[in-house]
């Protein structure tokens, strides 16, 4: 593509086997969160608009898609205040991103204490969430979730100073960071909060490779999507300037090797996926169990580019054109309403 400012947006999920579905209690559930999250007022009245316009609760229904109205309800809480606290630290600096991350790691420590003068309001949000995820979730769904959970939150700690610091160097460097900061990890371990399973089936060696291969096309496409945003303020935590700079590439070269590489890591999902389907664990509840987290693990690429294209979070109400036409121009100054958040 010639014109420097237009960038080419491949459809990296054209060949992904698992279709867009959505939960059928989306509208009443996702109302009720984006209510609740409005409450704490995190943030000015004009942030709150171009918040909403992202629509975090379509996220979740269409990530959680069998989920009852009680687990969606905590799907929609965890994405709502997920994007709050991505938010909020994107716009700190390294000691006060510390700050909101240490209120959102005793949130869950103590979720029933009251509220403290001069915390984060983040605090509080976790802590009625997490109050919320206490009502039915197993002991030990609980315990993975607050580990899993913790170590992203302290990642964004990381982010803020890499930021601070102009970035990183290469390709590895940046994926590492970014396996953290994506935040993945509790997508996955909220979806086993209804199942619960056993730590050595969640550890088994297939499971994990699997579940790293949706974390680097989420990666990827979250990547391919914010582009715009990040381009438009300078932003260089992408993979799309990394992969410039390491290997001496153009724009739309670099969205070349993007799509290559979403594409190499799809076939070996695909691969990983057909071999854990064979597994048996010794019982026909345990078993469907884990088939039910495994399909929810191979629906979250497609759930989370469809939410890219659909939501107001990356292409404002320009997102069907953007899928349809497969480019987007970039310009270095961003109608606000028209965009909000880079990850």
């Amino acid at each position: 593509m010639s014109d420097p400012l237009c960038m080419p947006v491949p459809d990296t999920m054209a060949h992904w086997p698992w279709p867009r579905r959505i939960n059928t209690s989306y509208e009443d559930v996702a109302a009720e969160s984006a209510e609740w999250l409005k409450s704490f007022e995190a943030f000015s009245p004009d942030q709150q608009a171009i918040f909403d316009r992202c629509n975090i609760g379509l996220l979740a229904a269409i990530a959680y898609p069998d989920a009852d109205k009680e687990h969606l309800r905590v799907c929609c809480d965890f994405m709502n205040a997920s994007f709050a606290l991505d938010e909020q630290t994107d716009a700190s600096d390294p000691i006060k991103t510390q700050q909101i991350v240490q209120a959102v790691i005793d949130g869950m420590a103590h979720p029933y204490r009251p509220p403290i003068s001069g915390e984060p309001v983040m605090g509080e949000i976790i802590r009625q969430f997490w109050r919320r995820v206490l009502e039915f979730a197993t002991p030990q769904a609980q315990a993975k979730f607050i580990d899993v959970y913790s170590r992203y939150a302290r990642s964004l700690v990381d982010q803020s100073k890499i930021r601070d610091d102009g970035g990183v160097g290469t390709v590895e460097a940046y994926m590492l960071n970014r396996r953290l900061d994506v935040g993945t990890d509790p997508c996955y371990a909220i979806a086993d909060l209804r199942y619960g399973l056993p730590q050595e089936v969640l550890d088994h060696p297939l499971l994990q490779e699997a579940s790293a291969c949706v974390t680097d096309l989420v990666i990827l496409d979250n990547d391919l999507a914010s582009y715009r945003k990040e381009y438009a303020i300078g932003d260089v935590h992408n993979i799309i300037p990394v992969v410039m700079r390491e290997k001496g590439l153009d724009m739309a070269r670099a969205v070349e090797w993007l799509a290559t590489e979403h594409d190499r890591i799809a076939d070996r999902f695909c691969s990983l996926w057909k071999e854990l389907s064979t597994l048996e664990f010794g019982s026909a509840e345990l078993d469907d169990a884990f088939g039910a987290y495994l399909n929810n693990l191979a629906n979250w690429p497609r759930a989370n580019m469809c939410w890219c294209f659909e939501s107001g979070r990356y292409f404002g109400s320009d997102g069907a054109r953007v899928k349809l036409e497969g480019v987007v121009k970039l310009e270095r100054r961003l109608d606000v309403g028209q965009d909000t958040g880079s990850k």
